[in-house]
């Protein structure tokens, strides 16, 4: 579905959720039926975007898996390599490393059998997260540097930035802040370029924890305000989740801790629901700014305002979150 990653996403994105039932149904179908495995491989490449939009990565990965089991799905073919890629990004989102690894290599196998380089960068992106992941930084390099090699001679200005923002996430997570900042901003320009909305969120956020790590709150709450803005256009969840995270460090960095603990809280719970976990450069960010929070406001304190924080609703804490970045609270 090209229409969720383009100016029109958050149309397209309230359209399918009229047809949520009818998707599940669908897959239901293919997996029931004998003949429906080649099928339910392009449905789930197909929707894979629109469960993570809307922070349903549980349902997500139950869907994917099960079509890869379907006995007519065995077969090393196209579709089957794109739901292999579905399968290990999605374990990476939800933090299963491991998992992740046993779909990306199969995948990496299928698309150079088929001499697909899309797929083929795609799988070294995602190759290189699980191995950061596993803390194997010097394996993640390799993959992130071949899939972006992979990605220019494609020439694909989606591949390229999915390739550039996969590096710099190493980079940020080994504390290079000035090598990452000019691929996020690559990042970014290629996300105006093609009109799509969530990168151009996701760009943002990742240019917002540099700031914060260079002290910059003002360039922080802009870039901040400007994500929250897409998040409710395109009805992000996943947006919304990131945005809580990085305000808990940004309060944390501008000493306001209990602000830090209270959005901490509601981001947790919306990890709960989501299941969508941060990646290693984004916990290299937040768990140090987490624990100088604790440390200022004292365990008990920090405990009652996340306690606070866990228990608003995901659009009064985005709430929440705009009135502070906006200075009103």
């Amino acid at each position: 579905m090209p229409e969720l990653v383009g100016p029109n996403q958050g149309a397209w994105l309230r359209r399918l959720d009229l047809e949520r039932e009818n998707l599940i149904a669908a897959h239901s179908s293919c997996v029931r039926t004998k003949d429906g495995g080649e099928l339910g491989l392009r449905l789930v490449h197909s929707a894979k975007k629109y469960w993570s939009n809307r922070g349903l990565l549980g349902l997500r990965h139950r869907l994917t898996v099960e079509v890869l089991a379907h006995a007519g799905a065995r077969q090393p073919t196209l579709a089957r390599c794109q739901a292999l890629l579905s399968a290990g990004q999605v374990c990476c989102f939800m933090g299963r490393f491991r998992e992740a690894m046993g779909y990306l290599q199969e995948c990496l196998a299928i698309g150079r059998k088929l001499d697909d380089n899309g797929r083929i960068g795609g799988a070294l992106q995602y190759l290189g997260m699980a191995a950061l992941g596993e803390g194997d930084f010097a394996a993640a390099r390799g993959y992130l540097e071949e899939g972006l090699v992979v990605a220019e001679v494609l020439g694909d200005k989606r591949e390229v930035a999915g390739a550039s923002n996969a590096l710099a996430q190493l980079d940020r997570a080994e504390g290079l802040l000035e090598t990452a900042e000019p691929l996020y901003e690559k990042v970014l320009a290629l996300a105006h370029e093609l009109g799509d909305r969530e990168s151009i969120a996701i760009a943002l956020l990742n240019l917002a924890m540099v700031a914060v790590g260079r002290h910059s709150a003002d360039r922080a709450r802009q870039m901040l305000l400007e994500v929250i803005e897409i998040a409710e256009e395109t009805g992000s969840k996943r947006v919304g989740q990131s945005v809580l995270e990085v305000c808990t460090g940004l309060a944390s960095s501008n000493l306001e801790c209990e602000y830090a603990a209270r959005f901490y809280g509601a981001a947790e719970a919306q990890t709960a629901q989501t299941q969508l976990r941060r990646d290693p450069a984004d916990e290299a960010f937040l768990a140090p700014l987490i624990a100088k929070a604790q440390q200022a406001l004292g365990t008990a304190q920090f405990a009652t305002a996340k306690g606070a924080g866990s228990a608003l609703s995901y659009e009064r804490a985005i709430e929440e979150a705009s009135t502070w970045l906006k200075g009103d609270s």
